[in-house]
């Protein structure tokens, strides 16, 4: 079956000039980066993308299975360039995986894309984008500024400019020869120099901004109000455990009530045979089910068809 099309009137077309939270997970809890390397392909992929289409990056952090976003689209090009980073990297994931052998989806659908149409909803995506690694059940790190593979670090970080700090995260591997020769073997000539340009445009991190993130404030704000609202998160959910389990059961026994209400109602207002297979009455799909099932033990005759003959006269 096609995919639906995004039209442009609906909530979250790829409108120019808007800023999105985008999203995007693996297929069946599939682990997308299993090492550092793997998420600098990715990452590289997404810069260069964003410079050929026109999209800057404000805020990233990529998880185990999935990967979040904050993109300013300029031109309407946030579907192409995800389409293609996303399928750039499963061929690259594939490639890599069990001596290349690894085949089918990598990722479990398309990506969703939530338009931020307000200066309050762009600080919480942000917010909840940066604390991914924190707000896990089991948190990754103490503090969202140590979490290695978020904007965090250059948003907050003293003297950090995405330059240096993805240039120091290439180092770490190595460096571009280095990554490019772990990398399989290039179909021709201009592909290994698409690659080497896609890291080069990754270390110069001209795509991705930390000024609007900030609005304003100095780092040091902004990290503790990144870490105010760590700890008012996981206030706010231990006070409201109790509350939902109990919600959770008062829901469940008034469901249970009322279906049993029903069921009764339904048997008392039919007064038709259960067992009369021409006017069966409107019992639950539960009953009918064991009706269905009585009829292998029962008699023939009892569920055999009146004549044809005695259809006419009836008319």
């Amino acid at each position: 079956m096609p995919r639906v099309p995004r039209h442009q009137s609906a909530p979250g077309a790829m409108r120019p000039g808007t800023l999105y939270h985008v999203t995007s997970h693996a297929v069946a809890g599939t682990w997308l980066f299993e090492t550092a390397r793997d998420r600098v392909v990715f990452l590289s992929l997404l810069a260069w993308q964003c410079r050929e289409r026109g999209l800057v990056v404000h805020a990233f952090c990529l998880m185990g299975n999935h990967i979040h976003g904050i993109l300013e689209d300029r031109r309407g090009q946030v579907s192409q360039v995800m389409s293609l980073v996303k399928g750039l990297y499963a061929r690259y994931y594939n490639a890599t995986r069990h001596g290349g052998r690894r085949r089918g989806a990598l990722w479990a659908e398309r990506f969703s894309a939530e338009v931020i149409d307000t200066k309050r909803y762009y600080d919480a995506a942000v917010a909840y984008v940066l604390l991914n690694p924190v707000r896990v059940k089991e948190p990754m790190v103490g503090s969202p500024e140590i979490y290695p593979w978020s904007s965090c670090a250059m948003t907050v970080g003293e003297g950090v400019t995405p330059a240096a700090y993805f240039a120091r995260m290439v180092e770490k591997e190595g460096g571009i020869d280095a990554i490019l020769d772990s990398m399989p073997k290039a179909r021709n000539a201009a592909s290994a120099e698409n690659r080497g340009r896609r890291l080069e445009i990754l270390v110069e991190g001209k795509e991705f901004v930390v000024d609007g993130v900030l609005g304003g404030r100095s780092r040091e704000e902004y990290l503790g109000f990144l870490r105010a609202k760590v700890n008012v998160a996981a206030m706010e959910f231990h006070e409201a455990a109790p509350s939902r389990a109990s919600s959770r059961k008062e829901a469940t026994r008034i469901w249970r009530m009322m279906r049993i209400r029903r069921i009764r109602r339904r048997r008392r207002s039919d007064p038709r045979d259960p067992l009369d297979p021409q006017n069966p009455p409107c019992l639950p799909l539960l009953c009918q089910t064991r009706r269905e099932s009585l009829a292998r033990f029962l008699p023939s005759r009892v569920w055999r068809s009146q004549p044809s003959s005695a259809k006419s006269s009836d008319r």
